[in-house]
Parts: structure tokens; C-alpha cells; sequence
């Protein structure tokens, strides 16, 4: 069984993390995609309904929910502020600002790779 140099685990780390991005970024478009055709499909069955003297359904096509201020990918929950504390309990043991803590894991919400580095290694 060969072993694994910490290197190559960071380095399959960060591509375990790009591969999930792109699957969650695809499977977001697929649901954009997915959406726009219910839509669309919605309108036809709309006009056939009203062509033969039924009540047509909504003819306004649904607005996309704005994007949050700051860019991040979903509003913070509970578990989310409480990795927030993490960090910065983190940061004041190695005797890092919070302000560095804050940026890291608003980073983090954004969806952006993080990268901290450890003196010790």
C-alpha cells in the first residue's frame, strides 16, 4: 500500500474541490435550463387552453431572485455564522486579525477556493 506525501494530498484536495465546483455550477445551469423550459412550456399549454375557451394561466415570465450583495451563493445560516466564530477563534489563537478571518470565510460563501496556510508544515 504506497503512501500518500502531504503534496499530493493538498494537490488531490484541490482538484476534489475544482470538480465539485464545476458539478454544482452545472447542475445550477441544468436547473436555469430547466426552468426556462417549464416556462416555455408553460405558454404553449397556456395558448392551447385559451384557444379552445378555457382561462389562460400567467402570461409574465417569473424574475430571478436578485443576487445577494455580496456575492455569496446563499444566505447565511446558523451553521454557516457559527463557522464564521470558528475562524475567528482560529485566528485569534495563531494571532491573526478577525478582519483576515472575516475575508476568508466571506470567500467561502462567495463559493471561492480556500487556501490557508499552515506555518508548521
Amino acid at each position: 500500500m504506497p503512501w500518500l506525501s502531504k503534496r499530493e494530498v493538498a494537490r488531490l484536495e484541490r482538484e476534489l474541490n475544482h470538480a465539485l465546483g464545476r458539478a454544482e455550477d452545472a447542475e445550477k445551469r441544468l436547473a436555469e435550463e430547466r426552468a426556462r423550459h417549464d416556462w416555455q412550456t408553460l405558454q404553449l399549454v397556456s395558448r392551447v387552453v385559451t384557444k379552445h375557451g378555457g382561462y389562460g394561466l400567467e402570461e409574465t415570465k417569473p424574475e430571478p431572485p436578485a443576487p445577494h450583495p455580496k456575492g455569496f451563493t446563499h444566505e447565511p445560516t446558523q451553521e454557516d455564522l457559527d463557522v464564521l466564530n470558528f475562524y475567528k477563534v482560529c485566528a485569534t489563537e495563531h494571532g491573526l486579525s478577525e478582519e483576515d478571518a472575516i475575508k476568508k470565510w466571506e470567500a467561502r460563501m462567495r463559493g471561492e477556493e480556500l487556501f490557508i496556510e499552515n506555518p508548521e508544515m
